[in-house]
């Protein structure tokens, strides 16, 4: 039988810290070294955040020696929350199941809705790189199946309904439904580009000055996806597409994905169009790596 303990476990490392609360306003941090009091709460911050420090204490209330649950206080960027609660409840497991989309736990919040947890095998390096990826996780189901979720879960510092206690208003057991492994971040990756396809391209392509698509841009992409056809990126390179470069290593990462878009055959042009659109490199400079890796022979 799954207990609190492992639930807490996949989701998070022994070493973090969350915020627990009874009520969806509470903001104090405790350490998940021990679980024995865990019980007594409602809701857990979907991320780890810091324990003994505050980065934005900015009210008379707040200690900068004291964690509080808030965005900018997030210490690890791992976990990402879709809720449900506009189909019947006894649909929404069997719906996110044909969705295809790969997750971590499902909790069922006592009344009308489930909570999923997507919770990431490596965390991601930046408060910036996960909106980046929740955006488009939330951008895709708006796409395929639209008013399904609710679009107020996004930010990283979000409470979701813990598992094993009961729910103050209902006096329901908010039920631990579903609890798998930590999921691989290329099999969420793949998922959003199956399911984005257009709208993905759309995203790295330049815009004119009416921040509207140019006639050659439509060109490009009906008849080259990101993987179309045998013209498949590998792993890596798709990794870059959806966080970018770190800091420090942007040319090196820039001119090993370019290899890769040479490799499987892109011509230099789609990959000048994809690839500058997610360094932040200088244009030039960005210019000059891509097509320094297209100088060189396909390996």
């Amino acid at each position: 039988m799954t207990t609190l303990s492992q639930f807490l476990n996949t989701l998070f490392n022994t070493e973090e810290a969350i915020c627990l609360a009874k009520d969806a306003k509470g903001t104090k941090v405790y350490s998940l070294k021990d679980k024995s009091y865990f019980d007594q709460f409602n809701y857990y911050s979907i991320n780890p955040l810091y324990l003994d420090r505050d980065k934005c204490a900015t009210q008379i209330y707040h200690d900068k020696k004291k964690g509080r649950r808030a965005d900018i206080n997030c210490s690890t960027f791992r976990n990402i929350l879709i809720e449900i609660d506009s189909i019947p409840v006894d649909s929404q497991l069997d719906f996110i199941d044909k969705t295809g989309l790969p997750f971590t736990a499902a909790t069922y919040s006592g009344s009308k809705s489930i909570h999923f947890i997507i919770s990431l095998e490596n965390e991601l390096d930046s408060e910036e790189d996960y909106r980046r990826i929740v955006a488009r996780l939330y951008k895709a189901f708006e796409l395929k199946y639209p008013g399904v979720i609710d679009p107020a879960n996004k930010n990283p510092s979000r409470l979701s309904r813990l598992p094993f206690n009961l729910r103050e208003d209902t006096g329901r057991l908010q039920e631990l439904l579903v609890l798998k492994n930590r999921v691989v971040n290329m099999d969420l990756y793949e998922w959003l580009f199956q399911a984005l396809g257009h709208q993905l391209y759309q995203s790295f392509s330049p815009k004119n000055k009416n921040n509207t698509e140019t006639e050659e841009d439509h060109t490009l992409d009906r008849s080259n996806s990101i993987n179309p056809g045998s013209r498949v990126l590998d792993g890596w390179t798709l990794n870059f597409l959806m966080t970018g470069a770190t800091e420090g290593s942007r040319n090196a990462q820039l001119f090993r994905a370019a290899c890769n878009f040479n490799k499987a055959g892109f011509l230099l042009i789609e990959a000048l169009d994809k690839l500058t659109c997610v360094t932040t490199l200088p244009l030039n400079e960005a210019q000059r790596t891509i097509e320094s890796a297209y100088s060189r022979p396909r390996i």
